[in-house]
């Protein structure tokens, strides 16, 4: 009997707050679960937006008529970079007990867009070229070197 007494006590607690109470409560639950939700989105936006911002940066160093296999390249190095922005955000949140795991995950994440990043070998590409390069180039090509020869005014004074 001792049993149906504490839960009788218990509902009998329950029924003491008032529905405008209850009512104030579910208002002020929603509006927490909607700024939740909203601060929620607005991390995977972020997320989202950063990690569409990395693959667009890629493809541009590619070139513009990349091949297969250096598109699956990028959408790996991608992917591994959207999972090294999760893992950071878990990493900061983390209690110190879980950090080593993570800083593993970490690690060999690195380890692996370091690889995918040098077999898609962006730095191998030469940079574009400016109008003085490109006018130097030419008079080598041609053997003139007029850039470099003083003209006759200028071998006298020399003289």
């Amino acid at each position: 009997m001792s049993n149906k007494t504490s839960n009788l006590a218990l509902s009998e607690r329950k029924r003491k707050i008032s529905t405008v109470a209850r009512k104030a409560m579910a208002q002020s639950g929603l509006a927490n679960l909607k700024s939740w939700r909203d601060r929620t989105d607005a991390r995977a936006n972020k997320l989202e937006s950063d990690v569409e911002a990395f693959r667009a940066n890629l493809l541009v160093e590619c070139g513009a008529d990349p091949s297969t296999s250096r598109l699956g390249l990028v959408e790996a190095a991608t992917t591994t970079y959207a999972a090294i922005v999760r893992v950071r955000r878990a990493v900061i949140r983390a209690p110190k007990a879980e950090l080593a795991p993570l800083v593993e995950r970490v690690s060999w994440l690195t380890g692996n867009l370091t690889r995918l990043l040098k077999s898609l070998s962006l730095d191998a590409r030469p940079r574009p070229q400016t109008l003085s390069d490109l006018l130097m180039q030419r008079t080598m090509q041609n053997g003139q070197n007029s850039a470099f020869k003083p003209t006759k005014s200028e071998e006298t004074h020399n003289d």
